[in-house]
């Protein structure tokens, strides 16, 4: 009896790997969807259609033709282990968290960041990793681009990533990689540009040098960069310099969704990682109402951050257990005041968190239950409200309609 529990426990839903199934379509690259992801496969068709036709449209050189006859495959893993081990039976190398392409097995893996329901119940793929998604498909159709494939790197890279679509969200700015230019900096070389970026900032950079170098057609537009300075890049771009607005890195982290008029917003993170979102900017003391809810993967650990003028924060930290903390943290005075004994029944529960200032108090209710904190030199209005999470998934509902917020003062 002993070995069949065992047995059975083995064969149970949960332990199953999802078996994979192909769709082909328009794009010339075979898509491989977890069962568990099947309810995104006409938009992720839709999206490798529409890749394909931007990146006939934007090519400036004559094609070569098709170099192999061997299909182009594009597979979503559902977390880095099912990537890892698709890896290993095929040898190949590389993090198995990182997206990659393989140009010798005609295969792109594009991994989820974790097997959560907040994630994999939504209507269609979070932005940034849709974004990584496309940018991948870009690098297979490259494949069969016998000049293209002779281009620099970083050509190569901003071609992808200017395929990978735009963002006009809020929590995007595509200028931030001009913020740390130096007068120094503007007269190195164009192929300098890269040093001391962040990953992001590095993409955003060859995006933007790869978008003016196709308006100047061609059948090799990176030519025209080879005896660039970076202020040459700028004065082409016609982008200016010094960037004089306030620029405000508001997301950090894979994977994010912006909320939309059905969804809340989403941070879903790959294992032992941090997700965070701004949520308010600039926060006066106005009434606001959030839903939090996580997921029941990972560590199961995340909420709100209040950081205001002067040294001391307020953090909102809802634990895998259903118990919730407010902890002050930095500075004299700091502790921590729990809201309760854990309540596993609130768990997966979505939680009523409000926050709001009266007088010289900042008033935190959670489910009901309310604590003040007083507003002295050490943390003071205006406040910045971040949303993060760690090694799990969240999501965020607002009273605030921060997708429209005016966040970049000029």
């Amino acid at each position: 009896m002993g070995i069949f529990l065992f047995l059975a426990a083995c064969s149970s839903p949960k332990m199953q790997t999802p078996a994979l199934e192909g769709a082909l379509n328009d794009s010339g690259i075979q898509l491989d969807l977890p069962s568990a992801c099947q309810h995104w496969q006409s938009t992720l068709i839709r999206e490798l259609n529409q890749v394909r036709s931007e990146w006939e449209n934007l090519r400036t050189w004559r094609s070569s033709g098709k170099i192999s006859s061997e299909p182009l495959e594009l597979r979503v893993c559902l977390d880095e282990y099912a990537a890892g081990r698709l890896m290993l039976s095929k040898g190949l190398k590389g993090s198995p968290r990182v997206a990659r392409t393989y140009p010798a097995s005609r295969l792109a893996i594009v991994p989820l960041p974790r097997r959560d329901l907040l994630l994999l119940n939504r209507a269609r793929p979070p932005l940034t990793w849709l974004r990584t998604f496309r940018h991948e498909a870009a690098h297979l159709l490259s494949l069969d681009d016998s000049k293209l494939r002779e281009s620099p790197l970083w050509f190569q890279e901003g071609i992808a990533e200017a395929l990978a679509g735009d963002r006009n969200d809020p929590w995007f700015d595509a200028g931030l990689w001009r913020k740390g230019l130096t007068e120094e900096r503007l007269e190195q070389g164009v192929g300098q540009l890269w040093e001391d970026l962040p990953a992001e900032g590095l993409l955003q950079a060859r995006q933007a040098l790869v978008s003016t170098l196709l308006k100047k057609g061609g059948e090799a537009p990176w030519e025209f960069a080879a005896n660039w300075t970076i202020r040459d890049f700028l004065q082409n771009a016609g982008f200016s310099w010094p960037v004089k607005r306030i620029v405000l890195v508001r997301q950090r982290g894979r994977e994010f969704d912006p909320p939309d008029s059905e969804n809340p917003l989403l941070l879903a993170t790959f294992p032992g990682q941090t997700c965070t979102a701004i949520l308010e900017p600039i926060w006066e003391g106005r009434p606001l109402q959030f839903g939090v809810k996580l997921g029941a993967s990972g560590a199961s650990e995340g909420g709100l951050l209040v950081s205001g003028i002067g040294e001391k924060r307020l953090r909102v930290r809802f634990g895998r257990t259903g118990g919730v903390g407010l902890h002050q943290e930095m500075g004299p005075g700091g502790g921590f005041q729990a809201l309760g004994p854990p309540a596993p029944t609130l768990a997966r529960k979505e939680r009523e968190l409000n926050l709001e200032i009266k007088g010289d108090r900042l008033w935190v209710e959670v489910d009901g239950k309310a604590h003040s904190f007083s507003l002295e030199e050490s943390f003071r209005a205006p406040f910045q409200i971040e949303a993060w999470t760690h090694d799990t998934a969240m999501t965020v509902r607002s009273s605030s309609d921060f997708r429209e917020a005016s966040w970049r003062p000029e």
